[in-house]
Formats: C-alpha cells, structure tokens, sequence
C-alpha cells in the first residue's frame, strides 16, 4: 500500500480512522488523501469480509426478495475472486459497505498511537486502474491532547 496525504508520501503507521462519526463533519481542516493498493493485495485483505457480506446480501435476497445492492444480484453474489473482476462493483462495495474493514486491516490498532499524524475522515471514492485500487477522501491532522496540569 502507498499512503499519501496532502499530495505527500505518508508511511502508513502515521495514519489512522475514525471510528464513530466517519463521514461525518469535522470542524478541522481537512486535506485529500490517497492509499493505493495492488488489486491482489486489497482483495487478500478483504477477503472473508467481502465473501461473508456478499452471502449476507444473498441470504436476505433469498428471504426478503430485497435485492439490494442490485449488482450483487445482477452478478449472482460471487466470491471475491469474481467480483473482483468486475471493477466497478468491487469498488462500491469496498466504498459503501467494507471501509472500515479494510482500515482496520490496513492500519492495525497494534502500533503505538502517538506516532499517528493523521485521521482519514471520509471516503469519497474507490477506483480500480490498471490492476491497481485507489481509496481517495479527506483526513485531518491528529489533535493532540495537552494533560491538564
């Protein structure tokens, strides 16, 4: 994964997110990001999520009717493998329903937290080009919490 912030190179232990309240407003100024992933290296990563949602979405198709997402049911809810190879459906589901799951593997909780610098904020779009996966929004500088004497 190549990390950047503010169109500048970020190593990837200085980054966090949020967990409550992402996407929502932030009152701090907020710069773009990008993390850019090898196609393989994301769908590794997400794998057991994304098949368990993708059954999920069939399960409920399969007792509701409800058919949402859509494309899910168009492409008959495929293991990663295949959805991987329809680009656009790979990244909205990875925009709109596993974000936080690729976070939370890309930026692991286990590194200490004060050598965080940045908080992504929002995910504004997920794109795939020539075999690579582009997560792109906003993060701010991290507060950092001044102990009351």
């Amino acid at each position: 994964m190549i990390c950047e912030v503010n169109s500048e190179l970020t190593p990837a232990h200085w980054i966090s997110y949020l967990e409550l309240g992402f996407n929502g407003p932030v009152d701090l100024p907020l710069y773009p990001y990008m993390l850019r992933y090898n196609l393989a290296e994301v769908r590794d990563l997400i794998a057991e999520y994304a098949n368990a949602f993708v059954q999920d979405m069939k399960h409920d198709y399969e007792q509701t009717g409800d058919s949402h997402p859509q494309y899910l049911h168009d492409l008959g809810y495929p293991p990663i493998d295949i959805l991987a190879q329809h680009e656009d459906a790979f990244c909205e589901t990875i925009r709109r329903y596993l974000c936080s799951e690729l976070f939370s593997l890309s930026f692991p909780r286990s590194h200490l937290y004060r050598d965080v610098r940045w908080i992504v904020s929002s995910v504004d779009a997920v794109r795939c080009r020539s075999g690579s996966v582009e997560v792109i929004g906003q993060a701010f500088r991290k507060v950092e919490q001044v102990s009351p004497l």
